[in-house]
């Protein structure tokens, strides 16, 4: 389990419209979705997905496609759950400064590999 300081999803759909004899709108039809993921953790959560990479040369974008859960938990509500069956690591970046390597936010991107499910629970 990693814990993120920060995650984010984009979902978009794209669109074409159908017109009438009279040029109104009478349609649409569904052509691409598109869904994108990142997150950011901190510099000793990169450490624990290191030490998981290593037969891979602790490389993290080798691991396997693993499941995503990312709970947002507001007092007074339900708790908000975006679940990924399969997510893939595609890049991350580290800008390391002597001294404040705790304090360190690592962004990630992510490979959406299946339809998420999102919820209020």
């Amino acid at each position: 389990m990693v814990n993120f300081s920060s995650f984010k999803f984009e979902h978009a759909v794209e669109i074409e419209l159908t017109y009438g004899k009279s040029g109104e709108v009478v349609g649409y039809t569904t052509k691409n979705y598109k869904r994108t993921l990142s997150a950011e953790i901190y510099f000793e959560e990169l450490d624990r997905l290191v030490l998981l990479a290593a037969p891979y040369g602790g490389l993290i974008e080798k691991l396997p496609p693993a499941p995503l859960t990312a709970i947002l938990t507001a007092e007074g509500r339900p708790d908000f759950k975006y679940i990924a069956p399969a997510v893939k690591i595609t890049k991350y970046n580290a800008d390391i400064k002597s001294g404040n390597s705790g304090a360190i936010a690592v962004p990630l991107e992510l490979a959406l590999l299946s339809i998420p499910v999102i919820t209020f629970a």
